[in-house]
């Protein structure tokens, strides 16, 4: 009934608890050169990747090593598992809920093997991204962070 008073959480978090870095510092150059937008980059300790943000769970891709979250005020945010674990097709990827749903921040979204990812030869790093966004202000970078830690207030 009083919705409308509660007031919205636009911040974006740690989805992983790990060192959080500057987008800009990841191998890929689609991502480093925000092709795709801003964000940060976690080198993960841990398995299970959660949602960063109030919203909605709008896809999560067949190959399971990315999801998309559409917030409230209309942010788009992507989250990435690891660089070109698309090859895997879906290999050490378990999906933990289902698209269309309203999750919290820290909703548990994907768990992975991240040993077995690595084993692979793959860089485990978690990415986020705010899509269509080139700059967006970013704090605690170089810092080991915990999940739900906020980077980038909203």
């Amino acid at each position: 009934m009083f919705d409308f008073l509660k007031k919205k959480d636009n911040t974006i978090s740690m989805p992983i608890k790990g060192m959080c870095l500057d987008i800009s510092e990841c191998k890929d150059k689609t991502f480093s050169d925000k092709l795709m937008g801003d964000g940060f980059m976690v080198k993960p300790e841990g398995d299970v990747i959660c949602s960063p943000c109030d919203g909605e769970l709008t896809m999560i891709f067949p190959t399971k090593h990315a999801f998309g979250l559409k917030m409230s005020n209309g942010t788009e945010v992507l989250v990435h598992i690891g660089i070109d674990t698309v090859n895997l097709n879906g290999q050490y990827f378990e999906i933990l809920t289902s698209v269309n749903k309203k999750v919290k921040k820290g909703t548990p979204i994907i768990k992975c093997d991240m040993d077995k990812i690595k084993e692979s030869g793959y860089d485990s790093s978690v990415l986020v991204i705010v899509t269509g966004k080139q700059d967006v202000e970013k704090k605690h970078l170089n810092e080991m962070m915990n999940v739900g830690d906020i980077i980038i207030e909203g």
